[in-house]
């Protein structure tokens, strides 16, 4: 081929990534059964009022928000638990491994050292979790998932998974 029609090759197929818009996706997300079963496990929740942690009436407002709510909780061990996304538990367990010793330091209140790496969840998990107040992000470190404050890694909450 000439550098003509290799350019003209790339340009079209540019414009042919530009304009389609194609997702890729798991079947299991795709899956009306694991969709319905998601959905049924929030309206219960909802319906027993189980979908927020009770505090004291002197807390304040943001750190109330900022805890995993039952429904949080359930939501993010579903997902997990699904056998098409093990691979991907696995993986950020692997890139986030931490030692015992470092795992007994991660508790409510203290902060997270510099050393430990810490991986945000999977956007697609985040898009379906209540929303978080600002400066907080819930990440990833070894077998947990922690509710952080970006600015001084410090952990507002944590779930075990």
């Amino acid at each position: 081929m000439n550098s003509f029609s290799t350019k003209w090759v790339v340009f079209i197929s540019l414009i042919l990534l530009a304009g389609c818009d194609i997702a890729l996706k798991r079947k299991s997300e795709s899956n009306p059964d694991y969709q319905a079963e998601m959905r049924k496990q929030i309206a219960e929740d909802e319906k027993n009022g189980k979908n927020k942690k009770s505090k004291s009436k002197n807390s304040e407002p943001v750190k109330a928000r900022a805890i995993f709510s039952d429904r949080d909780t359930k939501l993010i061990k579903l997902y997990y638990g699904d056998e098409s996304k093990s691979s991907i538990l696995k993986d950020m367990i692997k890139h986030t491994w931490v030692s015992e010793k470092q795992a007994k330091n991660l508790t409510v209140t203290k902060r997270i050292s510099n050393d430990i790496q810490v991986m945000p969840l999977p956007l697609e998990l985040e898009k379906i979790l209540s929303p978080l107040p600002r400066y907080s992000i819930r990440v990833q470190v070894g077998k947990n998932v922690i509710i952080m404050d970006i600015k001084s890694r410090r952990i507002i909450d944590i779930v075990k998974l």
